[in-house]
């Protein structure tokens, strides 16, 4: 079945997310009173891939936080912060979630040829955003880097009920609501995380594409592209 609809990834894939956490976690320091170390941040990062692949599933939500959705998801947002640094806050998780939020504004860059594959593909196909970010920060890196005109509608795990992040396959069944007009097998999925972005919405039906460096044999997905130009390529192949 034809490609109708695209869906892109967008932290690593359309922005830099290492260089947006890099402002986040600086700003987060700042407000503990912490020093900064590269070590200590390559650490963090690997942390929060690590929480949001299986870690943030066994963690209870109190009972004050459950009946609404936005202050489950940031209440889970925000007890990365207690379980990283092994030590009690002087704010709770709601807090340092929105400081967190306040952070990943400081610092929010386009990788090269993201935004100029979004604008030509855009003319082509509608493009809609899937994350595991915060759909408010979402919003506002895709105003920064200009490509918000391009999109169709962002999807992103704050907004999901039940919560469901992109290691979940209900995340993408809930996605699939979201785009309404389109069935699941028109859409293909572009993202540089090859279980998240790749193998669960293969499970879920979708055509997939994985963004990272070289080529590998034996894999699920349908395209492999270093980048967004590359894709591009591919699916507009007479128009380049």
């Amino acid at each position: 079945m034809a490609i109708k609809c695209l869906i892109l990834d967008l932290d690593d894939t359309i922005v830099d997310d290492t260089e947006n956490h890099l402002g986040a976690y600086q700003y987060i320091l700042k407000i503990l009173n912490k020093p900064f170390t590269e070590e200590d941040f390559k650490k963090w990062l690997e942390f929060d891939s690590f929480y949001w692949h299986d870690y943030y599933k066994g963690l209870i939500i109190p009972d004050k936080y459950k009946n609404n959705g936005d202050t489950a998801s940031d209440y889970l947002r925000g007890m990365r912060f207690t379980t990283y640094f092994k030590e009690e806050m002087p704010y709770d998780p709601i807090q340092m979630q929105e400081f967190f939020k306040e952070g990943l504004t400081h610092r929010i860059v386009a990788l090269p040829y993201a935004v100029e594959a979004i604008k030509d593909l855009s003319d082509y196909y509608p493009i809609f955003i899937s994350t595991n970010g915060d759909s408010i920060i979402a919003k506002e890196k895709t105003v920064r880097i200009g490509i918000d005109s391009y999109i169709k509608g962002i999807f992103s795990a704050d907004i999901t009920k039940p919560f469901a992040a992109k290691s979940d396959l209900d995340y993408y069944r809930q996605l699939q609501d979201f785009i309404q007009y389109y069935k699941i097998e028109e859409c293909l999925m572009t993202g540089d995380k090859y279980r998240d972005d790749v193998l669960i919405p293969h499970q879920a039906g979708m055509k997939t594409c994985w963004l990272h460096k070289g080529k590998e044999d034996n894999l699920v997905c349908d395209y492999q592209v270093e980048n967004l130009k590359e894709l591009k390529k591919i699916l507009l192949p007479k128009r380049i």
